[in-house]
C-alpha cells in the first residue's frame, strides 16, 4: 500500500491509480476511474450521481 511520503507526492488521480494497481496485484476488482472537471467538488459529483445526471455504471 502507499505510505504517507509516497502519497503526498502524487496527484489525487495518481493515488487512485496506485490503489487500483494494488487491487490488481491482490486479485481484487479495480475501480473504474473517470476524469472530470477540477472545478467540481466531491459533493457536487455526489449530488449529480444522486440526481441521475451522471451514472456509476460501466
Amino acid at each position: 500500500m502507499l505510505n504517507y511520503n509516497t502519497a503526498s507526492r502524487l496527484s489525487y488521480f495518481e493515488s487512485l491509480q496506485s490503489i487500483n494497481n494494488s487491487f490488481n496485484t491482490r486479485d481484487r476488482t479495480s475501480v473504474k476511474l473517470t476524469i472530470v472537471s477540477e472545478d467540481l467538488e466531491d459533493e457536487d459529483l455526489m449530488i449529480m450521481l444522486n440526481a441521475s445526471i451522471i451514472n456509476n455504471s460501466s
